[in-house]
């Protein structure tokens, strides 16, 4: 950035006003414009289905575990989403909707359906029929119980 906004100062092309512009035989309204804000797509925005699939069900099964206790559900995601990065620093997460990939998500979600087995293996068993590997598992009761996915059970190859 520095390099460029110092060679367009040294041409004077810094803050040229319309009137320079039409005098050096150019037509301002054939310049498109660039409008960052205009079509712009957040990270939720671009968040596959699959992706919202899995934060929900991440967020669902944490709520469950914590009783409905923010604090204790930031924890439990917290635990279930950490891994040392290559440089050595713990990386994780907080809040099922930070997840922006599918992979770190879903192995997440792995772990913190180990964490409901564990807990509460009634409670895994009614959700999870068949161990988590069905394609349509039973739904639970109203409340904040924690929603069936379609996902394995276990790491989905990595964080």
């Amino acid at each position: 950035n520095f390099m460029g906004r110092s060679i367009k100062r040294l041409l004077g092309l810094g803050n040229v006003t319309e009137e320079e512009l039409v005098t050096a035989k150019l037509d301002p309204k054939k310049i498109e414009k660039v409008d960052y804000k205009k079509g712009r797509k957040t990270d939720e925005a671009n968040a596959s289905a699959e992706l919202k699939k899995i934060r929900g069900e991440i967020d669902s099964i944490a709520t469950f575990l914590a009783a409905g206790d923010a604090e204790a559900k930031a924890g439990f995601i917290r635990a279930a989403s950490s891994f040392k990065g290559s440089d050595g620093r713990e990386m994780f997460q907080t809040n099922a909707a930070e997840f922006t990939s599918e992979r770190w998500a879903g192995t997440t979600l792995g772990r913190i359906r180990a964490t409901l087995k564990e807990q509460y293996p009634d409670e895994y068993h009614r959700l999870y029929p068949n161990n988590g590997h069905t394609a349509h598992a039973a739904k639970p009761a109203a409340g904040s119980k924690p929603t069936a996915g379609t996902e394995k059970e276990g790491n989905r190859g990595g964080r």
